[in-house]
């Protein structure tokens, strides 16, 4: 019995905790691109953070910067080394700061039919602390054929933010963690409660206590989703 009175009393300690939404500093570098100008990209991230908020977790910008496309990393094939060279430059420049979280919202890319493709890449999992806690995500109003991609961005954003506080793949059914998120098209997808523990297991080493830093868990793994047009 006094073991399921303290599973149950963990359990409660998790709920409550994740339910004060921690807040994390977080940087936002925004490069300019045209299926959508920066404020727009600068909306779509902000909603796809917000929906973080659920996870006991508030994502908070301290930092806005806006740049032109300096690296023009935009083919397809360099879609997995894109992340490394954006963030080695936002960090160098001074726009994200090692230890903190941060987000970079970039152009599609393209492949050599001239296709552009929305998706995102993330450090994984729980490397706050690290120098690999970094995301980027593709927002973006519209993509080359005119179709809406308002939700998908906003998924995209919250998906790999998500593997940056703890998040992981969850492949059973329809969430903002399925490896394959965007094939869902424009619509507002949840968490599922698998999510919400492994969060909870980053950003807290017992029920009670709140960690400065992440690190509770980390393989500071790069992971790489599949693309959407």
């Amino acid at each position: 019995m006094k073991k399921i009175g303290y599973i149950l009393a963990l359990l409660s300690l998790l709920i409550s905790t994740s339910a004060q939404a921690q807040e994390v500093a977080t940087y936002l570098l925004i490069v300019k691109h045209r299926f959508a100008t920066p404020a727009q990209q600068q909306a779509l991230v902000k909603d796809g953070l917000k929906r973080l908020n659920k996870l006991g977790v508030n994502p908070k910008i301290v930092k806005i910067k806006v740049v032109s496309d300096r690296l023009n990393k935009n083919l397809l094939s360099q879609y997995t080394s894109r992340l490394d060279a954006w963030y080695k430059f936002a960090t160098q420049k001074g726009y994200c700061k090692k230890g903190e979280l941060c987000h970079l919202s970039l152009p599609p890319v393209f492949d050599s039919a001239g296709v552009d493709y929305g998706g995102g890449v993330a450090f994984d999992s729980c490397s706050m602390g690290s120098d690999y806690n970094a995301s980027f995500s593709i927002a973006r109003i519209k993509n080359g054929k005119g179709l809406p991609r308002v939700e998908a961005s906003k998924t995209s954003t919250a998906h790999e933010v998500g593997h940056n506080v703890g998040a992981e793949h969850y492949d059973k059914k329809a969430n903002i963690m399925n490896s394959d998120a965007l094939k869902f098209g424009e619509v507002a997808l949840p968490w599922v409660k698998e999510t919400s523990f492994l969060v909870d297991a980053c950003m807290y080493y017992d029920g009670n206590r709140k960690v400065s830093k992440y690190g509770f868990r980390s393989f500071r793994g790069k992971i790489v989703e599949p693309l959407q047009p």
